[in-house]
């Protein structure tokens, strides 16, 4: 958490447009290792200074009811929009929907939900999380990274028009900035998909790859040789 507001209030200063989202999900969980909630409400103060990230939260919804009337719940979220998945939207009071009908009370799965927008809700058909895949956004694409050589894994939006160079020096750079390792952004990257073992060519545009959401891809550095070979250790 230190990092991360540390790497917000680089950005502010910085004036920087970068943009990004963050994704925390089991909220409850993620709180339970908090020392308090001091921290994450001056994280989200610096997120609505910056204006340039977002932050998505996902819990169960007895769970995140829990959360709702925290202060840096209330203070950041409101309940006029979110995403409710699968059923029983009729029996909460998390999100607040200014008409009810006979769709809302349906025995939906976790293949559907609604999406709540302005107080609307609009049925929707979504990708059942079960096969590890979720929300898909505009001409973007949700995946998991792993970056072996720092220990660490997380979600990202990806666009799928972007070349597959671009997304790794994105990548790169950005947890070299989060994590103040220069070193970092300056080496070169293989992107490998975990299931398949496929490595991807810099030229490779996104959507004309396997990557799709629920992908997860291995960031590997690349070791050079004095003969000029690439060498990729795997163990």
């Amino acid at each position: 958490m230190d990092k991360l507001i540390e790497y917000v209030d680089k950005l502010i200063e910085s004036k920087s447009n970068q943009e990004g989202i963050i994704i925390i999900g089991g909220i409850s969980k993620f709180i339970s290792k908090l020392p308090d909630t001091k921290k994450l409400t001056d994280f989200l103060k610096k997120l609505k200074k910056y204006e340039h990230i977002g932050i998505i939260v996902v819990d169960d919804a007895a769970k995140m009811k829990q959360c709702a009337y925290e202060p840096w719940y209330t203070s950041t979220f409101n309940s006029a929009s979110g995403i409710w998945i699968g059923r029983g939207l009729t029996d909460q009071n998390i999100l607040k929907v200014s008409s009810i009908n006979k769709e809302m009370s349906k025995n939906y799965k976790n293949d559907m939900g609604f999406l709540v927008l302005d107080n609307m809700a609009t049925l929707t058909k979504w990708i059942d999380f079960i096969v590890k895949t979720v929300i898909v956004m505009k001409n973007k694409v949700l995946v998991t990274f792993h970056v072996l050589e720092v220990g660490i894994s997380f979600d990202a939006f990806i666009p799928v028009n972007e070349l597959v160079c671009k997304i790794k020096k994105l990548v790169s750079k950005s947890i070299s900035d989060l994590l103040n390792m220069q070193e970092i952004n300056d080496k070169d990257y293989l992107l490998l998909n975990k299931d398949t073992s496929t490595i991807y060519h810099n030229n490779d545009t996104i959507i004309h790859t396997d990557i799709r959401n629920g992908t997860e891809l291995f960031l590997i550095p690349i070791v050079k040789g004095g003969n000029g070979f690439v060498s990729l250790i795997k163990n």
